[in-house]
């Protein structure tokens, strides 16, 4: 009905009063009243009040049309005036890696041998050590750690250490001999003298070894990581998580949702069984099979180049300057990443799968995986309903992949730190106005696609107002005004657009009537805040499932020590 306040879920005759048998009668189960709810649907319809029975929202609109559903068990919230957003969907984060997998926050090779220096003998001998640094320091790390530094410091412990979201490992003798490691498996590091393994491991080797040393540590004490990263996590308003999953994280993730704790919706891709084709010819297609606290998303492939900030960006065009940080440096990028993932790609697309979460940041990396998938379409043996792939990151890109992507179904993820934290290194390598077209989020809007934004481990509201004023931290410089988006956009890229990610859409993502009741109260008007503080909006309470999981009446700004670690180990201007 044009002009009508609310939307109604249920049958016409609860309208009216009469005299209704209870076992039909089911008031909401909680009411939100007197604030601003920013639905984040495509109008962006702005309410006053919400009702939520079973989980979903039942009504939304001004608080007249709400009080009347009210009934004698209703719990009601008094907003305060305060605005109530959907809950945010964070398309690409890592959060079962950093769960299972403890980052020790190691900026160098001397600082990981002092580290395991301190730490190995505290370990019982003859028990595995296992230690995780940040990826994102990897660059600094390959190729300056060897086995013989590891027997030195264990001579007596298999010892591994590596990063965090796999992919790179160095080993020690008795790692290899416990792990019993064929010489010739692809990605095991030669000695160039003796032709001997060097201790690093990367390529199939590393996934081989990721899969096997995740299993050293008690599983329990994963499962209580778990819960520990689940409740960091809520506090700052997320709701839905996308994350890739290895083996051990998944059996862990499984005792949590098993024991009904319904804090967190996760979406998982599995990562353990890349390019093998046995894997998906044995196990069938399990895309989309869960329910909606757990449900997997599809086959996580891997990535098509690396960290744009240490010049890992695969591109058309060479770099103006190298990074002198790097010993070997292509003036076009990583080249070599996307071969291992490829495969993988082509036979999850041949056998059904969704392919999520590929690492995608250069022009060049997003045009060979469009050519690819177009390839892999054409070989399908299994046809699957809604299959595609999605493209994370996205930090350089030209228009012509843009269109590419509306055409073929793409469904994209941005990243707004990986321009404006390490925008100082881009700028030195690729020039001012190359920095200026990154996140390109404008242009994908215009072209009309909903493009989801991912926080990865950045903060929700720093992200958004990344999108919002593209000026970055360090220097205060507005990096390509015209690639900027309203907060409406950058709110409904966070919600809206970042369910349709998982292609959850219908489901997720707003607050609108027989939706999933997932919300965070922010303390300030995200309307009328100045774009420049957006970032100090903080988060009060949030409600999965029409569930409060969080509550607080001091809440904290987030910050992230991942921005600093990123600055400290990549700038080298």
């Amino acid at each position: 009905m044009p002009g009508c306040c609310f939307r109604f879920y249920g049958p016409p005759f609860l309208w009216g009063p009469q005299n209704i048998p209870p076992q039909l009668l089911h008031y909401p189960d909680l009411v939100l009243l007197d604030g601003q709810v920013l639905t984040a649907d495509d109008l962006f319809t702005v309410a006053e009040a919400v009702a939520i029975r079973d989980g979903k929202f039942l009504a939304v609109g001004a608080n007249s049309a709400i009080r009347p559903l009210i009934g004698p068990d209703t719990k009601v919230i008094d907003l305060g005036g305060q605005t109530a957003i959907p809950g945010i969907i964070n398309t690409h984060l890592h959060l079962a890696d950093n769960a299972v997998r403890p980052i020790q926050w190691w900026r160098n090779d001397q600082e990981v041998l002092e580290g395991l220096k301190e730490q190995v003998p505290a370990v019982p001998e003859g028990q595995w050590v296992v230690r995780w640094f940040n990826s994102v320091v990897q660059g600094r790390i390959r190729g300056k750690l060897s086995k013989a530094q590891l027997d030195a410091i264990a001579p007596r412990h298999p010892l591994a250490v590596g990063s965090h979201t796999g992919g790179y490992y160095v080993l020690n003798s008795l790692a290899f001999q416990s792990l019993n490691l064929a010489e010739d498996l692809e990605g095991i590091g030669k000695d160039p003298q003796s032709g001997q393994p060097n201790g690093e491991v990367s390529g199939q080797a590393a996934r081989y070894v990721g899969v096997q040393i995740g299993w050293v540590e008690p599983i329990e004490e994963k499962i209580d990581s778990l819960r520990k990263v689940i409740d960091g996590v809520i506090s700052l308003g997320m709701t839905t998580i996308h994350t890739r999953i290895n083996a051990d994280g998944l059996t862990a993730l499984r005792e949590v949702w098993a024991a009904d704790e319904r804090k967190l919706r996760w979406r998982v891709a599995f990562t353990g069984f890349r390019g093998n084709e046995d894997f998906f010819k044995n196990i069938g297609n399990l895309t989309g099979i869960g329910d909606d606290m757990l449900r997997i998303s599809g086959i996580a492939a891997g990535s098509a180049d690396s960290f744009g900030g240490t010049g890992g960006l695969f591109t058309f065009s060479p770099k103006l300057r190298l990074n002198p940080l790097r010993d070997k440096d292509n003036p076009f990028g990583s080249t070599d990443s996307w071969s291992g993932s490829r495969k993988t790609m082509f036979e999850a697309i041949k056998y059904g799968w969704n392919v999520v979460g590929i690492h995608s940041e250069g022009d060049r990396a997003t045009a060979e995986v469009l050519s690819d998938y177009e390839k892999a379409t054409a070989a399908r043996i299994v046809p699957s309903r809604n299959q595609s792939i999605r493209l994370d990151h996205l930090t350089m890109i030209r228009p012509a992949e843009i269109q590419r992507m509306k055409e073929l179904g793409i469904v994209p993820s941005v990243a707004a730190w990986h321009t404006f934290v390490p925008v100082k290194n881009l700028a030195y390598m690729y020039g001012p106005d190359a920095v200026a077209q990154m996140a390109r989020a404008r242009s994908f809007i215009d072209a009309g696609i909903k493009l989801a934004a991912e926080v990865s481990s950045a903060c929700p509201f720093w992200n958004i107002q990344r999108h919002v004023t593209r000026k970055d931290d360090q220097e205060g410089r507005v990096w390509g005004p015209e690639e900027k988006v309203t907060r409406e956009e950058a709110l409904q890229m966070h919600t809206n657009y970042a369910a349709g990610y998982f292609g959850e859409q219908d489901r997720l993502g707003t607050i609108e009537v027989g939706k999933l009741a997932d919300l965070a109260v922010i303390n300030g008007n995200y309307m009328t805040i100045p774009e420049d503080q957006i970032d100090k909006l903080t988060v009060s309470m949030v409600l999965v499932g029409g569930q409060v999981v969080f509550e607080t009446d001091n809440p904290q700004p987030c910050t992230s020590q991942r921005y600093k670690l990123i600055r400290e180990v990549t700038t080298f201007e």
